[in-house]
């Protein structure tokens, strides 16, 4: 790795197989490596105590002329300077483990998505199956209830005609009303349990009803509108600000 001079970023300037067994799809896991951080402290602590003497230089100056204004500004050019060494030089620290990272995290994430794959289309056929007995068991009970009403009905003409015939008030005995059972089964596995769980959810019908509280700001949208030369926006004030430049 190539040296960063951090501290002359501070001195410029400075004022100072074929069956799938479970089992064997558990990738082991291996033993956490300790990583050593005292190199990279002992190449940023020298400079803490010269950045905490600009930071509180930067409280101190007060920019009432030219020449504090050239001040503040050196403040400010020697502070990125070795902001950016520093911030260069973790990259570099960094840059092994991350390629490291990057290609373990690549891996993983190319067997995970191969994973939730299989898990989506078996849980969408799950599902698919469980709508289907439970619109069969909505029609059985429909059914089951127009058949009740129907006898309902013909018992109580039945027991008229009784009243009728013998001038006797007959009641007509009260059919009960079926009800499917809906409750949920459980499918036990070797490797766990698989059960259903009701909840409700929202999906979106019409934006232009939506209430406010409901709707969230497209930030990036207005701010690319504004770079791109719009100067109106209904509900928005846009103002022009100035801001310093170093270069």
């Amino acid at each position: 790795m190539d040296n960063i001079d951090i501290e002359a970023a501070l001195e410029e300037g400075q004022p100072e197989a074929e069956v799938l067994v479970p089992e064997v799809m558990e990738p082991m896991i291996p033993a956490v490596a300790e990583f050593d951080t005292a190199f990279f402290a002992a190449q940023l602590i020298p400079f803490e105590k010269k950045l905490d003497l600009y930071v509180q230089r930067a409280k101190n100056l007060v920019v009432e002329d030219d020449d504090s204004k050239v001040i503040a500004a050196e403040v400010v050019m020697v502070c990125k300077k070795a902001g950016r060494a520093i911030e260069t030089f973790r990259k570099e620290v960094e840059k092994p483990y991350r390629d490291y990272l990057h290609t373990v995290s690549n891996l993983a994430k190319r067997l995970t998505e191969r994973a939730a794959e299989a898990v989506r289309i078996s849980d969408e056929k799950i599902k698919a199956y469980n709508y289907r007995v439970d619109m069969e068991r909505k029609k059985a009970e429909a059914k089951a209830k127009e058949e009740a009403r129907k006898l309902q009905e013909a018992l109580i003409v039945e027991a008229q005609q009784e009243s009728e015939a013998t001038g006797e008030i007959v009641e007509a005995p009260l059919v009960a009303t079926p009800v499917m059972s809906d409750k949920k089964t459980i499918v036990r596995t070797a490797e766990g349990s698989v059960s259903q769980r009701s909840h409700w959810k929202a999906e979106l019908e019409d934006e232009s009803k939506v209430d406010r509280e409901y709707l969230e700001i497209n930030w990036t949208k207005v701010n690319q509108a504004v770079k791109a030369g719009v100067r109106h926006i209904n509900g928005f004030i846009i103002k022009e600000e100035t801001i310093n430049v170093y270069r």
